[in-house]
């Protein structure tokens, strides 16, 4: 199933980047601004289908799908939602490095594979695989909100707080502090949310950065 996520998400990605392409006075062509991501809007298209549409159907049917909740959550019952749900995320982020290779950072690149590995690693897993499948829907909740920010569609406060509420670590914290520093800064977010970065990353960055 991952190779036919694959041929299909690369099939459709280089569909909408040819439209941009054709376009480049069109809605998909346009580039983002002030944002954390700040691509053009083709390239957060598949993205957001998946984290809106396929993984949360993926997830919630998976768990209704359990024979007992308990044994999904703690156990390993591989049923075949949840492997379509880990297919479909190998397969995006695989489709992703291969067809935006030249947009992509070496960052983004090693995201991309360490996260594709992760999820095979998951389906071979024989425990805590509804624990590990949650979080990642929880993960990718958050970063549906924060590319609906950069689209527009609900306010850049939002989206920021969706995405630290859904990345409880400190560790992630830090990650998005500086993918927003490095890609726009930080003076474009609100103040409540800067102070909130400051407070999580220990300070020190965002005093470096004049914050």
């Amino acid at each position: 199933w991952g190779v036919r996520w694959f041929v299909v998400l690369v099939a459709a990605n280089v569909a909408l980047r040819s439209t941009a392409e054709r376009t480049p006075s069109g809605r998909l062509a346009r580039r983002v601004s002030g944002g954390v991501f700040n691509m053009q809007v083709w390239q957060y298209m598949l993205a957001s289908f998946g984290q809106a549409i396929v993984q949360p159907l993926c997830w919630t049917t998976s768990v209704g799908w359990s024979g007992d909740l308990a044994t999904w959550w703690f156990g390993a019952e591989l049923n075949g939602a949840a492997l379509q749900f880990l297919a479909f995320s190998a397969a995006y982020f695989a489709q992703d490095a291969v067809v935006c290779w030249s947009d992509n950072s070496a960052l983004v690149i090693l995201h991309h594979c360490a996260s594709a590995l992760a999820a095979y690693l998951l389906s071979r897993s024989d425990e805590w695989v509804g624990l590990l499948l949650t979080c990642a829907q929880c993960m990718e909740f958050g970063s549906l909100m924060l590319t609906c920010s950069d689209l527009g569609i609900v306010g850049r406060g939002l989206g920021l707080r969706a995405l630290l509420v859904t990345r409880r670590s400190r560790g992630a914290r830090r990650v998005l502090f500086f993918q927003a520093l490095g890609s726009a800064g930080v003076d474009h977010l609100p103040r409540a949310a800067r102070r909130q970065f400051a407070a999580l990353s220990g300070g020190e960055a965002f005093h470096a950065g004049g914050i």
